[in-house]
Formats: C-alpha cells, sequence, structure tokens
C-alpha cells in the first residue's frame, strides 16, 4: 500500500550553511557499517568512467595514481567503474576496465591493496552495455539487448538484437564470475550498474515474452542469486538504478519501489538511486517539474534526486545513496541530517580535488578546489577520450604535473585577474616566485564573474573565490583597478611577464549597431548596462544563450537570433540539453539559422532558412553577443621590455575555462 503523501509530497531539502559548519560535519564523517563493509565516512566516490585502463581492458599505473589521490583524500568507498563482464559485446569505452578473465585479477589485486592500504573500501561496480552503446558496433558486432529496441538514451547507434533465453543466462552467469574475480583480486563489494540491468528493468526497453519480459526484475535478481551462491551471502552487493525513468513506459516510481522491496529482500546492502538521460525528450518536465539526467550539468539544481532518495528511504531499511550535483560537503550534511539519505555520492566535486573530505573534515571549506558541473569530464568520457576536468589540471597526470620548487626564483608579473591570471600566479607562488598581479577592473574573477551571474551558477563565484583566496594566502601581491602597462613594467624590472588580458566582445557590421538601444551582452551580465522589457539577443553561444537565460529569469521577454543550427554548439551535450531546457522553461524564443539584416529603433529585421521573406522582432533593447577576439596587445607593447613574455588563456584565443586553467598550469610548471 503506497502513502499518496509520501511519493508525491517529499519535505523540501532544509540547507543550512550555518548548521552544517557549527556541528563540523558530524554526520558526514560518522563511520557506518554496509553489509560486512565498515566505512570511516558516508562519502562515496561513486563509479566514473575514465578511460585511463589499456584498450585490453588491464590496469594502468595512471589509473593507480588517480584513484590513489581520492583514497589518501579520505573517501571512505571508492567504487571502480563499469568493469566489463563480457568483451567485447558488453564493453562500453576503449579504455575501460575488464574482469571478463582470470587474467586481470593480479592486476586488480595490486590495485585493490594500494588503494585498502589508505584506509578506504574498494568496490568493483560490474557492467555490460547491452544496447545502450558500446565498442560492439566499432568491432563490426551487432549489440545485444533484451529486446530488439533502440535504447531511450542512446542516439545514432545501431539496433540491438534480442537475447535468446539461454544467451541471458548466459550473460547473468557472467555476473557471478565477475563477481568471484573482484572477490579473489581483494574487491570489498559489487555493485550492478544500470546499462543492460536496467533495460531489462524498463518496460519501455523489455518487451520480451519469456520469464525475463513477464518479470522485468527476473534478470537482476538472478545475477543477485548467482552472485551470492558463487561467493557467499556475506559478500556486499550493491545496486545502481533509476528511481524512476521520467519517460512514457518507462520504470515508474512505484514499480521502483516495489524493485526495492525485493532488493532488500535478496540481501542487497544498499541502492543508489540515479536519474536517467533522455535527451530524446527535455531534460525538464514542467509537467512533473522533474530533472531527467544522470550526470547533472551546472543548471540542473543542486540535490536534485534527493526528494526521491527520501521517498525510497520511507520504504526499505537498507542504505540509499544519494547523488545528483552533490558538491558541497555542507550540502551533504544537511541531507544526512534529515535522514534523506544514508550515504553521499561525491563524483565530479572528488574528480575536482580529491582532497576534498580531508578539507571538509577541517572545516576548511575555502581551500576546497570546487566542480563547476560545466560536464567537460562527460564530454570527454563520451568521445572516448580520457576523462580531464576544467578546474583540475592534474587529472590523471599526477605524477608528472606536480608541482615542485623553482631552480632560480624570479619576478614575476601578471596582467590579469580572470582563471588563467589567478591560476598562474597561485602555482608559481606555490614555486616560490615572487609575483604580483595587476586586474584593471576592481574586482578579480574576469569572466568567472559574467558567468556565476545566471541562476544556479553561484558554483562558479565559488571557483573565482578559492582561486582569489589561494593567491592571497600564499603572499600574491594583487593590485585592482590598475592596468598594467609597459611603463609599470619598465619601472618593476620583472623577469617575466604573463599576459592573461583576456578578450573583447566583437562588434559586427550590421546596420544600426552603434544604435542607442544596442547593449553588449558583458556590460548586461555585469550590470554595468540596463535593459529594457522586450529584447533580442544576436548570438546563441554560449554567452548569449546565458545571458538570454539571465534576463528572462529577470521576467524580460526574450528572442535569441542564432546563425548556426544550433544553441551553444561547442557545449558538452547534458549541459546544452539542460540549458536548452531552463530556456524553453522561461519562454525564450529561439531562432536559429537566422541572418540579421539590419538593427532599427524598434528591434531586429533578420530572415530565417524556413521563412526567407524577412521579419521584424520588436524589441526594447538588443544585445550583442556574437563572439570576442583576444586582447594581445600588451604583449605586443612589451617586446624588448622584459626578457621573457607569454601569452595564456584568451588573450591567445578566446576558447574555454578548462583552457585558460590549464594553459596557466603548465606554464607555471615551466617557468
Amino acid at each position: 500500500m503506497f502513502l499518496l503523501g509520501v511519493i508525491f509530497s517529499p519535505r523540501p531539502l532544509r540547507y543550512s550553511p550555518l548548521m552544517a559548519e557549527k556541528n563540523k560535519l558530524t554526520r558526514l564523517f560518522e563511520p557506518v557499517e554496509i553489509g560486512s563493509m565498515s566505512l570511516k565516512n558516508r562519502i562515496v566516490m561513486p563509479a566514473m568512467q575514465n578511460s585511463y585502463a589499456t584498450p585490453d581492458g588491464f590496469v594502468t599505473s595512471r589509473m593507480k595514481e588517480f584513484f590513489l589521490r581520492r583514497a589518501k583524500g579520505g573517501a571512505g568507498l571508492i567504487t571502480v567503474a563499469m568493469a566489463c563482464v563480457d568483451s567485447p559485446v558488453g564493453k562500453g569505452y576503449n579504455n575501460q576496465v575488464c574482469i571478463d578473465d582470470d587474467k586481470f585479477i593480479p592486476g586488480l589485486k595490486e590495485f585493490v591493496d594500494i588503494i585498502k592500504a589508505e584506509g578506504a573500501c574498494v568496490m568493483l561496480q560490474l557492467n555490460h552495455v547491452g544496447g545502450q552503446f558500446g565498442m560492439a558496433v566499432k568491432k563490426g558486432m551487432r549489440p545485444v539487448a533484451p529486446s530488439s529496441i533502440p535504447y531511450p538514451t542512446a542516439s545514432g547507434y545501431e539496433i540491438p538484437r534480442e537475447l535468446t533465453t539461454e544467451e541471458v543466462g548466459d550473460i547473468i552467469g557472467k555476473f557471478a564470475d565477475a563477481a568471484l574475480r573482484a572477490k579473489e583480486a581483494g574487491f570489498d563489494a559489487v555493485e550492478h550498474h544500470t546499462c543492460i540491468v536496467q533495460q531489462f528493468l524498463s518496460p519501455r526497453t523489455n518487451r520480451r515474452t519469456d520469464l525475463y519480459g513477464k518479470e522485468k526484475s527476473k534478470f537482476l535478481l538472478d545475477i543477485i542469486e548467482k552472485v551470492k551462491h558463487r561467493v557467499g551471502g556475506n559478500f556486499p552487493q550493491m545496486v545502481k538504478m533509476y528511481g524512476d525513468e521520467y519517460i512514457h513506459g518507462g520504470l515508474t516510481l512505484r514499480a521502483g519501489i516495489r524493485l526495492a522491496r525485493r532488493l532488500e529482500d535478496s540481501g542487497v546492502a544498499a541502492i543508489h538511486l540515479i536519474s536517467p538521460n533522455t535527451p530524446r525528450l527535455p531534460f525538464f518536465e514542467v509537467a512533473t517539474r522533474k530533472w531527467s539526467v544522470t550526470t547533472s550539468p551546472v543548471y540542473c539544481p543542486p540535490a536534485h534526486n534527493v526528494p526521491l532518495c527520501e521517498i525510497y528511504k520511507k520504504h526499505v531499511n537498507i542504505a540509499i545513496v544519494a547523488a545528483g550535483r552533490i558538491n558541497d560537503p555542507i550540502l551533504a550534511e544537511s541531507i544526512l541530517k534529515q535522514e534523506k539519505a544514508d550515504l553521499i555520492a561525491f563524483g565530479r566535486a572528488l574528480i575536482a580535488d580529491p582532497e576534498m573530505p580531508i578539507k571538509a573534515s577541517a572545516g576548511k571549506f575555502a581551500e576546497i578546489r570546487p566542480c563547476i558541473g560545466c560536464m567537460q569530464c562527460h564530454h570527454a568520457i563520451s568521445q572516448n577520450e580520457p576523462l580531464l576536468c576544467t578546474v583540475q589540471p592534474t587529472l590523471g597526470n599526477e605524477n608528472e604535473l606536480e608541482i615542485t620548487a623553482a631552480k632560480k626564483k624570479k619576478k614575476i608579473m601578471i596582467a590579469g585577474g580572470g582563471p588563467a591570471g589567478m591560476e598562474a600566479a597561485r602555482v608559481l607562488a606555490v614555486r616560490g616566485h615572487d609575483v604580483t598581479l595587476y586586474e584593471r577592473s576592481p574586482q578579480l574573477g574576469g569572466q568567472l564573474v559574467l558567468a556565476s551571474r545566471v541562476r544556479g551558477k553561484d558554483v562558479v563565484e565559488k571557483l573565482k573565490n578559492y582561486l582569489e583566496n589561494q593567491i592571497r594566502k600564499l603572499g600574491v601581491e594583487v593590485i585592482t583597478g590598475v592596468e598594467l602597462t609597459p611603463d609599470i613594467v619598465r619601472e618593476g624590472n620583472p623577469d617575466v611577464v604573463v599576459v592573461a588580458t583576456g578578450a573583447n566582445q566583437l562588434i559586427p557590421k550590421i546596420e544600426g549597431v552603434d544604435g542607442r538601444n544596442v547593449r553588449l551582452a558583458w556590460a548586461v551580465l555585469s550590470g554595468a548596462a540596463n535593459t529594457g522589457r522586450r529584447i533580442v539577443v544576436l548570438g546563441g553561444g554560449l554567452v548569449g544563450a546565458e545571458t538570454a537565460l539571465y534576463l528572462a529569469e529577470k521576467g524580460k521577454q526574450v528572442a535569441i537570433v542564432e546563425m548556426l543550427n544550433d544553441i551553444a554548439p561547442g557545449e558538452a551535450a547534458n549541459s546544452r540539453f539542460s540549458l536548452m531546457a531552463r530556456l524553453r522553461k522561461d519562454g525564450v524564443r529561439i531562432f536559429t539559422r537566422s541572418f540579421v539584416d539590419k538593427i532599427t529603433t524598434k528591434g531586429v529585421v533578420f530572415s530565417t532558412h524556413w521563412y526567407t521573406k524577412r521579419r521584424n522582432d520588436e524589441a526594447d533593447t538588443v544585445v550583442l553577443a556574437v563572439g570576442s577576439r583576444p586582447n594581445w596587445q600588451l604583449a605586443s607593447d612589451l617586446e624588448g621590455i622584459v626578457p621573457e613574455i607569454y601569452r595564456i588563456g584568451d588573450c591567445c584565443s578566446p576558447r574555454k575555462t578548462l583552457n585558460a586553467i590549464h594553459e596557466a598550469f603548465e606554464l607555471a610548471l615551466k617557468i
């Protein structure tokens, strides 16, 4: 019997930073028993594909170092992602760990021993991608699935072949064999991943007529029983599943709760709840007010899966792991204290800062390098490339990019206090150089300040604050409100000047662009320029789209005119889908493949690919967001004045924050 009030009216999440700080995160760092595992805290590093294994699926030194840093950083449970139980047909990525043969056990055992020596428990996630995506097509094989139906989150993949009943039994046996190998390698537990498991659970992808179709949970329950028979009932098993697929014909919340009860009865130690990706549908459903996205971009609200976790906790007694943009330990403490979950999955937060748990336990919140939800990590993996992070340039190369003391101390001036300038100043100061940073505006941050204006992107401001706190703590002399000039350089006589002066907005050659009703997007976001009620934004890149969103959320009537096919085309897929969902939700009208003819005092005249006749879009204000160009003039002016001059960030070429921070870090190691 389900209580509708429980299912559809979860309590709102009360988030009080002062509450958590005062109590020093007592719940988050409280030991907990999960099956036979004793975790030193409630912090879980969830399974995240990193593509650091060999193409054949063996552990590498790069993979060891990546996980070792997170274990040393204080996470209670480390999960190794997507160990393939049936290669190549069940493999999702090129450089994915495999566990379908005894030959992988020695390397995994050595890996596990290193991690456990740091006091963390280690879990292996068992995986078969089924029809979702994978390497089968690339190897000339047809993917397999419960039914010959394309998976809702897949795009551009071959329709899978339906498994025979005998083949289903074989795959169940492969999961059990893999679990036995995991135990022999020293893992403390295994986790059964969504992929083929979810494809059997979902009525949308499982339309079989045998027992595995009539009873959708049979595949997963048979795996659990087979694993128990093979490795013993005391070996913990966890399940990562969608609590609600939020999609017509998919797994519903009621069915999910019934499944959770059966999982508890079968001896499962914990359930890790996530939401599915549904790119063929809006990521935000206005009717249900649900965000449907596995890896949550910054445009999704923090902890958006927690209400779902609270519902499940009321129906089962086993541990519930919460995930979904929980990248703040103070927020995690609030979730635990309100008993909405039992453990917290910090995925990208631990990618951004492996020492987050240690810093949080000591109350050093300002020392935590924040994840900004930019999705560059997810984008890299989706392109079958190794994991990378915008804010953590050492990721995957921790040993090679170790910061060491400079052999010769130098006097260094930096022009520009954006992300590139601040990161360069930080690393140079750590290495022992004498650093002075000049920023012509009254505050540091550059583009980070503008990016943080959009509602929900306050985490970008946290990155700005982190970098500023670091350079001030390290003794960098920061001079704001002063532009670095050749005269100042001559007087200071530095050994090195690092130019990180960013870019300037482009002003297109359009009739009427100099009108009194025209504004620059950066000026609008900074608050330096006012707008009317009706606005047309010219340019649908990230700056244009976020400016439109910023204005729409202030109650303005906004339209975007973009000459390309898509809005924010260079962004990671999840980010772009979620941004588009926010734009739709706030009523922003979008015109792609559209060309502006002129700007008038009444608005914009433009034509589109589907309506060649000119049309007028009335507007009180026209906002320009058509791109930017590098501001490299200072570097040119300093030629012959200083021995070493370097350019980094947007003053080389306008790109992403990732490029700015990584370039700054790598340059600072060389000086």
